[in-house]
């Protein structure tokens, strides 16, 4: 049986590859040209990890200035869109410790919330008090899974539509 061999980008071929060596001799039209391509995936991507569109739009700027850092190691063992992806994951992971690091002491317990706060009482009144109640309800709700642990965001779940 023949072994495949790996390709190199000379023989890739292809406007990815095209790009790739453009960008690795410092071609500032192809860095626009790669950013145009990809900074919709990753400012989605950062929004949906991070939670914030001003950090997403922010960390965007971080993985865009790493992919031009370091696209001279990129080999191809991946599409090019995938490994950005992966940078920008890595990218919201540290960003996240830096966060759960410097704001440990913000972190309140849901016994100690309730404490400070007191319950919801449900008492079956759909006056203009309880829809406003249902409201900040729903908007702490909201907040608190925004809060989730980095990890829990990170996992495979179904598409939004």
């Amino acid at each position: 049986m023949k072994q495949a061999r790996v390709a190199g980008w000379s023989e890739v071929g292809g406007r990815e590859a095209a790009l790739i060596e453009r960008c690795t001799a410092g071609d500032d039209v192809a860095y626009a040209e790669l950013v145009e391509e990809h900074q919709r995936m990753v400012v989605q991507l950062a929004v949906n990890l991070l939670g914030d569109r001003d950090e997403a739009l922010d960390l965007s700027q971080e993985v865009f200035l790493r992919v031009f850092r370091t696209i001279g190691r990129f080999r191809g063992q991946s599409s090019l869109r995938t490994w950005i992806y992966r940078i920008a994951v890595n990218q919201a992971r540290n960003r996240h410790r830096f966060w759960r690091r410097r704001h440990r002491a913000d972190q309140v317990s849901l016994d100690a919330h309730v404490a400070a706060h007191g319950e919801l009482l449900s008492t079956g009144n759909t006056g203009p008090d309880r829809l406003l109640a249902q409201k900040e309800l729903a908007s702490r709700l909201q907040r608190a899974l925004d809060h989730l642990p980095f990890d829990q965001r990170t996992r495979d779940r179904p598409a939004r539509g």
